[in-house]
């Protein structure tokens, strides 16, 4: 059953844990208790997602490890929206976002942007989940990176959607050019507003 799956890779990260701590394999210890923190958030139990998170977080402060911190962040601010604690998801995200910017990270940062535009969108804050859209779709569009910019529009496409400010073939179009690099157009045409 799949409780009996989640309590197997519980125990297994537990396992994992106990060996990377006695190899002081620091590195793989606080990987593995970012894996264990997003299982504890997927059962919502939010304290001990948060104790693993915070041990993933001391690792990585003292390795200086930013790329950790900054997958830490996104996942933490992932749990908390999987909760709809809201705030706590956008000052995540936007921690996440800061460290991504820093590296200069295009594709981290445009998914970041549309996190963040999803958490205003879900605040009804339309403004906000705009200028965030925007700011995803504009970066993508310079960096020519196809990923990112469907993305970008799948993200803003949400947005319309729920402004109701919205033709049906612009969104259609909108969500062919995402589906055209990441799915089956015709299965879009089929599911257009999933």
């Amino acid at each position: 059953s799949e409780s009996d799956i989640r309590d197997q890779a519980l125990s297994s990260y537990q396992k994992c844990i106990k060996l990377y701590a006695e190899l002081n394999d620091s590195s793989n210890l606080a990987k593995t208790y970012l894996l264990c923190g997003n299982l504890y958030g997927k059962l919502h139990n939010i304290p001990q997602a948060l104790n693993s998170y915070s041990k993933a977080r001391l690792l990585d402060e003292q390795t200086n490890n930013k790329t950790g911190a900054r997958y830490l962040f996104n996942s933490i601010g992932i749990m908390y929206k999987n909760n709809n604690d809201l705030s706590n998801a956008l000052n995540n995200f936007q921690r996440s976002l800061l460290l991504s910017q820093r590296m200069s990270d295009t594709t981290w940062t445009v998914g970041l942007l549309c996190n963040i535009a999803d958490i205003y969108r879900e605040q009804n804050d339309m403004e906000m989940a705009l200028e965030y859209n925007i700011k995803a779709l504009q970066l993508s569009e310079m960096e020519k990176e196809n990923l990112d910019r469907s993305t970008a529009y799948r993200s803003m496409a949400q947005t319309y959607f729920k402004l109701k400010n919205y033709s049906k073939k612009m969104l259609v179009s909108i969500f062919l050019q995402h589906g055209s690099l990441t799915y089956d157009k015709e299965e879009i045409k089929g599911n257009i507003f999933y």
